[in-house]
């Protein structure tokens, strides 16, 4: 989840960053403010879409053939159901704790802990960063100035080590310079 909602880099940072009895707690910044603008303009098709179909689902669903009430059932199900599975998206959060050799993740939905990750680690130190590139790198075979900007550069993953030797992704980032921050904080606490 890294590549959307990132995580602070400094200790400076007031109201994401808690640092407490020798322990850091890190939270997700947000989405960006266009990607509300995105969620508005789709929960605005769906509302539009809603009232167009209102009539005919409440008239399937008034009707007497089971197969049509489970259809309008399943519909209206639907129009519920892609609302707030995008509110979700908006309103989740994923927490980093560190304590000594004690590293806990926990992934938050409306405030609401929806997983939670103990992780006992091997040293206080014990993260590794990876590089990954899933597709040919085909701009950069090329060799063409002009398509530099179309290179695929990847993107980095920032592990754990857990004290059973068991690498354990923490969050990914398409900046290796990120996660390298990150990495040195979790690593002082």
């Amino acid at each position: 989840m890294g590549l959307l909602y990132l995580m602070p880099v400094s200790e400076n940072e007031v109201d994401r960053v808690e640092v407490k009895n020798k322990a850091i707690h890190l939270k997700s910044y947000g989405l960006p403010l266009v990607f509300w603008g995105y969620l508005l303009a789709i929960l605005g098709v769906i509302f539009i879409m809603a009232i167009a179909i209102k009539d005919p689902v409440l008239s399937v669903l008034n009707g007497e053939d089971e197969i049509n009430r489970l259809l309008g059932i399943g519909v209206s199900l639907v129009l519920a159901i892609i609302p707030f599975g995008l509110l979700c998206f908006f309103f989740y959060e994923k927490t980093l704790c560190k304590n000594d050799l004690q590293l806990v993740v926990i992934h938050k939905v409306f405030w609401i802990p929806v997983k939670k990750k103990v992780i006992h680690l091997k040293s206080k130190e014990s993260f590794t960063l990876e590089h990954y590139l899933d597709s040919p790198n085909m701009a950069r075979l090329e060799g063409k100035l002009d398509m530099k900007g179309f290179e695929n550069k990847g993107y980095f993953e920032l592990f754990a080590i857990s004290s059973e030797d068991k690498l354990i992704q923490i969050d990914r980032c398409s900046q290796r310079r990120e996660l390298v921050k990150l990495k040195e904080i979790l690593s002082k606490y």
